[in-house]
């Protein structure tokens, strides 16, 4: 039987794993909460002793089974699909050395107008997202420090050489996606920092349906089918090892990372960059929970998940779906309110320099959490690719690149606010749980927003028992909350709670209908919706 381990580390880090180990019998590892660590104790010695020079090189991929009308083309006859595969791998030295700022340079004239044009169409959405569009045509003047690439905005560049030679050996492959909007470029730094230390990134981008050079493509199966075309590629290259292969994606990028990741296998492991699997996917319909909870309960793909998410643990979709994945180790990391959603890439870093207002200190700590991001996945992969990984390790992994305490005791008047760990005691002794809650919401420590999130802190860390079972002690709950606490219920086949919070939810919130978004974080549907999956749940007990 698998058993299943869940840490509580600082910086809101959650890690959720099952054992692969059927000699291991089931234990909960609670580690002591660092209280003091603060952005500043950040360690500074980002610069790893590179192990090899990078190499960087770009290939076209003609896919003779697919077409498409292609960006470059004035033809309006569909031709041949083809796809830009760039790939960044550990090479030995080049005389001929190429300038990070300068990835959109090719000896091959094709590839370089391909490249030019996926250059221009960044820089004008980056100037778009900065600036604004006003006044603003695609002949307009670009500034020199909007350009994607620029040097000055991350001072810790990384030798790259362009079609360096291999080094010698086998390396593991990084398959990455971009967001919407983005570019093969846009977390470059990574990938030069993976290269240099053991580990090849491929990313692959191609036109849309339409053949506009806008973002990636809306099909994932579009997208599986150039991710194959692109594999079938580099089979060719004895340097890397397709038997250990993880994938990696930002923002959207991380949304089709996570559907490939539950639909198409098992790999080596997922990075998911502030993923937004929550929205709709990218075939244009949201995902379903029955869908997300048949799928997660079969992967065995190990995640790191790192988020900007600014709510309590567990009031925000993105986190719904790792409950479900039993037997995945998942390392989740919420760097909370300072991180911006383009602070996970290398392009959200260009933006903060281009502001006419340039905050030097928020773009340094910006700088600073962007290394974080980058030691934490270099260290998450190093561990996925060995042999046997070893899951206890990234308890070690984390607290060395931990930013803060997101479970600090914040201050509320003089009276610290209840803590996870202080409310396990309390659930502790059954006989007195009203009595000791009721004590600390008297003394201003237990709050409605605090108990909100307590509950959702024990569904994902301890159990849906013992969030259950403080959902039926506390008081003035809101509506959302009922939702979830009927959820719970649900999830533990207590079918009469469940009815009693769906039907104080309806109550409580008299047109039900429009509270589409808070309805869609629990079961994607309404309240009614909820009810009918009671009613059916007691109809299969008759």
């Amino acid at each position: 039987m698998m058993s299943r381990q869940v840490l509580i580390l600082s910086y809101f880090f959650v890690l959720l794993t099952s054992s692969l180990s059927a000699q291991t019998n089931t234990r909960e590892v609670r580690l002591k909460i660092n209280e003091s660590l603060s952005l500043k104790d950040l360690s500074p010695d980002f610069e790893l002793k590179p192990k090899w020079s990078v190499g960087f090189r770009s290939q076209i991929l003609t896919d003779s089974w697919r077409q498409n009308r292609l960006p470059l083309s004035t033809s309006h006859t569909p031709e041949h699909r083809q796809v830009l595969l760039n790939l960044w791998y550990p090479a030995v030295e080049h005389k001929n050395m190429q300038a990070h700022n300068r990835y959109f340079e090719s000896d091959d004239p094709y590839t370089r107008s391909y490249l030019q044009a996926f250059d221009r169409y960044r820089r004008i959405s980056l100037y778009q997202e900065t600036f604004g569009t006003t006044g603003f045509s695609t002949n307009s003047p670009i500034p020199s420090n909007i350009i994607l690439n620029t040097p000055q905005a991350f001072d810790r560049m990384v030798p790259m050489l362009r079609n360096a030679q291999p080094a010698d050996g086998k390396f593991p492959l990084v398959f990455y996606h971009s967001g919407s909007q983005g570019g093969f470029e846009e977390n470059a730094p990574l990938f030069e920092l993976l290269a240099q230390q053991g580990i090849a990134v491929a990313a692959v981008i191609g036109p849309s349906e339409d053949g506009e050079i806008d973002s990636t493509s809306r099909s994932t199966e579009l997208i599986w089918d150039d991710m194959n075309l692109a594999s079938a590629a580099l089979k060719q290259d004895s340097h890397l090892d397709l038997n250990r292969v993880a994938l990696m994606g930002f923002s959207s990028g991380a949304q089709l990372s996570l559907n490939f990741a539950l639909n198409k296998g098992n790999f080596a492991a997922a990075v998911l960059l502030d993923t937004t699997y929550e929205k709709q996917d990218f075939n244009g319909s949201p995902p379903r929970i029955d869908h997300l909870r048949q799928k997660g309960s079969a992967s065995r793909t190990p995640m790191l998940v790192l988020s900007e998410v600014t709510g309590t643990f567990g009031d925000s979709d993105r986190f719904r779906i790792y409950n479900f994945l039993k037997h995945a180790p998942i390392l989740f990391v919420d760097f909370g309110s300072k991180v911006s959603h383009d602070d996970f890439a290398w392009h959200g870093l260009i933006n903060r320099a281009a502001q006419e207002n340039f905050d030097r200190t928020g773009f340094a700590e910006a700088k600073q959490r962007y290394v974080a991001i980058s030691k934490l996945t270099l260290d998450f992969l190093n561990e996925s690719f060995r042999t046997s990984p070893d899951w206890a390790r990234l308890s070690d992994i984390a607290n060395k690149h931990l930013l803060e305490n997101v479970f600090r005791r914040m201050q509320k008047g003089s009276s610290p606010e209840v803590g996870a760990s202080e409310l396990m005691t309390i659930l502790e002794d059954e006989n007195r749980i009203q009595s000791k809650l009721d004590e600390q919401i008297n003394q201003g420590r237990l709050s409605e927003q605090r108990l909100s999130h307590l509950i959702q802190v024990l569904r994902y860390t301890e159990s849906s028992a013992k969030a259950l079972l403080l959902c039926k002690v506390a008081k003035n709950l809101s509506s959302n909350d009922r939702l979830s606490c009927a959820t719970i219920a649900l999830e533990c086949d207590d079918l009469v709670n469940a009815t009693v919070f769906v039907d104080s939810y309806l109550a409580k919130v008299k047109k039900p209908k429009k509270n589409a978004r808070i309805l869609e974080k629990v079961v994607y549907g309404d309240a009614h919706l909820l009810k009918a999956m009671i009613a059916k749940a007691k109809l299969k007990q008759r």
